[in-house]
């Protein structure tokens, strides 16, 4: 006990001359950014450090003499630090022990634990085992968002049936929940996929930008609440219409992986992973371009936009679907999406009416991500479950009235 007590107040003394020469430092000197730089990076191998003595604390297990239920309750309380945190934290350290790569990587300062939180929920993936150092390598000096993104990568190219279980279901903690703050206000907070975060981006947007010059001297934030609530509003009234105003995205892949199927794309604007199988449904109804680049990456040609079905398509679908073709869905028209029966059209499928049916958001969903298939023609469907189970799905009767 003693010599931890020594380590413990060797620690402190050390930490402790290094926050008063930190403090010693006026924030307007010209030495100020460069010793800015330098306390991130200290900071980064510290809290490296907190992980990793944080994983070997949990493995002791001497915390359970405090009577706390876990390391990371254990921890956060003796530290007042948030529960998510620490558990972050033990984990972190956890998968320093498990890859020497990381722990080398995160003790030296290369990789911030930021960074390295990215690569835990990896560790156990087939295959992460042979290109750990590389893959780490890589990484380097990488934003915590660049990280994520970057393992996102790796992930979906190199386990694609794992990606898209993985993506399902954290689909399944997708949530939105209303909370009275009791002042007349309510917290909104959820999580929603990134399709939805689009859509909403998208109409929020195109909404506030209209009010833009209205001189009411609101935040973009306040005009985008502002937006959700006329668009609800509208909705209750019966006044909302279907829109083909779709998200603009920018994917790039190589033809072979989007005509495989393999691997995925990056979009552009946000930097999100799109898997494979995420553009497939989304290139149901689309505008595409094709662009055509050299080896170097520059873009040699950028062909004009083609939907996929286009309006007036959308408006015979509408006359003769009358909403999502599931048999036991009642969304109407302005609900759905134009999903192709076969292969879409940029990979060779016909983009006529009659190779193209109605289907709602979830259903869509369901046949590029659940498991369900859909055979037949416009005239009669079968939507097959992954238990095997079929339904039937006819066209509708259009009512005709007799002439008095």
């Amino acid at each position: 006990m003693s010599s931890a007590t020594t380590a413990g107040d060797r620690v402190s003394s050390s930490l402790a001359a290094a926050v008063e020469a930190v403090a010693q430092v006026g924030p307007g000197s010209l030495e100020a950014a460069e010793v800015l730089v330098g306390l991130r990076r200290s900071i980064d191998r510290l809290e490296g450090e907190f992980a990793r003595l944080a994983a070997g604390v949990c493995e002791s297990e001497v915390w359970r003499a405090s009577g706390a239920t876990s390391m990371a309750a254990w921890l956060a309380r003796s530290s007042a630090m948030a529960l998510g945190r620490a558990r972050a934290a033990i984990e972190l350290g956890a998968a320093m022990r498990e890859v020497p790569a990381l722990e080398v990587a995160v003790r030296s300062g290369d990789l911030s634990p930021g960074a390295a939180d990215a690569v835990v929920p990896a560790v156990g993936d087939d295959g992460f085992a042979d290109v750990a150092e590389a893959l780490i390598a890589e990484m380097v000096g990488m934003t915590p968002t660049s990280a994520a993104r970057h393992v996102e990568q790796w992930r979906a190219v190199t386990n694609p049936a794992d990606d898209t279980e993985r993506r399902r279901t954290a689909n399944d903690r997708r949530r939105l929940r209303f909370r009275p703050a009791g002042d007349g206000m309510t917290h909104v907070e959820g999580t929603v996929s990134n399709e939805t975060a689009r859509n909403l981006r998208l109409a929020l947007a195109h909404l506030a930008e209209q009010q833009r010059l209205d001189g009411s001297g609101r935040t973009p934030d306040q005009r985008r609440v502002d937006a959700l609530g006329d668009l609800a509003a509208l909705y209750n009234r019966g006044g909302v219409t279907g829109g083909r105003n779709l998200p603009r995205i920018i994917v790039t892949m190589t033809l072979d992986d989007f005509e495989s199927r393999r691997g995925s794309g990056t979009d552009t604007f946000t930097g999100e992973v799109i898997t494979s199988a995420e553009i497939d449904r989304i290139c149901c109804d689309a505008v595409i371009h094709r662009a055509v680049a050299d080896q170097t990456g520059a873009t040699l040609n950028f062909g004009r936009g083609k939907r996929t079905a286009s309006p007036h398509q959308f408006l015979a679908m509408t006359a003769r679907d009358r909403g999502c073709r599931h048999p036991r869905c009642d969304r109407p028209p302005q609900w759905c999406q134009a999903h192709h029966l076969r292969e879409f059209a940029a990979r060779g499928g016909l983009t006529d009416i009659d190779e193209m049916v109605l289907l709602c958001h979830h259903h869509h969903h369901a046949l590029h991500d659940d498991g369900w298939t859909l055979t037949g023609n416009p005239s009669h469907l079968t939507f097959t479950g992954p238990d095997n189970q079929q339904l039937d799905s006819f066209l509708p009767r259009h009512d005709t009235k007799k002439a008095a």
